[in-house]
């Protein structure tokens, strides 16, 4: 399952770390498989997570957090 979330800014990778550590964490194996910085100003990060995650855990844990704009399961819905 790919989990998408965006925070404000350029690239941060220490904020990229502390998140993929707190969700491997909470959640097990988490891996950042994607990093775009575009549009906005928002830089948007794909996590991958095994299927049997529940993906609106994750992104409650995500939405939670101050410094995360958005967070999405598989896509923000581009192109729907």
């Amino acid at each position: 399952m790919k989990i998408l979330y965006s925070y404000e800014g350029a690239r941060n990778e220490v904020l990229e770390q502390g998140i993929l550590k707190d969700i491997g964490d909470r959640f097990g194996a988490a891996q950042q498989i994607d990093a775009h910085s575009g549009e906005g100003g928002l830089t948007t990060i794909t996590l991958a997570l095994d299927d049997a995650v529940s993906g609106q855990d994750v992104m409650a844990s995500l939405e939670s957090r101050p410094d995360i704009v958005e967070a999405a399961q598989e896509s923000f819905g581009e192109g729907a």
